[in-house]
């Protein structure tokens, strides 16, 4: 009976470092574009942009996972601090905008601030607004963490914008924002 569950094609692999599932499409659509015949077809050029957008977002997560492992932070506390130091000077923000605006569960949300609350990175308020609903604000440590992070960003970001023009940018940006309304 064990061996025919770990024989299923439906079984659950465990994932390491270069196996996730955008990692697999990225190399699915460079596979894919090196295989095919090379001309220059709308479809051979979408096969490439998707191709590369999967790099993209690969090199992104590998970043993220490198600023983590340099804090000893998890990925998502880092969002959280950024979003919480950014939103207004007391650091203060509504744990349902965080739920929102990261798309996390009510469970998932809490649990990310659970840990964050023992590291004394965050601390929960009642919402003085809504009895019902509770308040995120940075402690001393989180606002370091906070400025940290945003001046790497800043660091690695300076470069990353001298590759383009403002115009260039901004093409690039309509061009995605097309993109991603014609996909969805």
């Amino acid at each position: 009976m064990k061996n025919e569950r770990a024989r299923s094609p439906m079984a659950k692999r465990p994932k390491n470092k270069t196996d996730t599932d955008d990692d697999s499409a990225g190399r699915f659509y460079s596979a894919l574009l090196s295989m095919s015949v090379p001309d220059d077809s709308p479809q051979t050029y979408r096969r490439k942009v998707l191709g590369q957008l999967q790099a993209i977002a690969a090199l992104t997560r590998s970043r993220s996972k490198s600023s983590a492992d340099l804090t000893g932070q998890h990925p998502t506390s880092h969002l959280i601090t950024v979003l919480a130091y950014r939103v207004n000077e007391a650091h203060l923000i509504k744990v349902r905008e965080l739920q929102r605006g990261l798309g996390f569960t009510a469970g998932g949300i809490t649990r990310r601030l659970d840990a964050m609350v023992r590291e004394g990175l965050v601390e929960r308020l009642p919402d003085p607004e809504d009895g019902r609903a509770l308040l995120v604000r940075l402690t001393p440590a989180g606002v370091d963490l906070a400025q940290f992070l945003l001046k790497d960003a800043d660091h690695r970001s300076h470069a990353l914008e001298q590759t383009f023009t403002l115009e260039e940018w901004k093409m690039l940006s309509d061009l995605l924002h097309r993109f991603e309304k014609a996909i969805e």
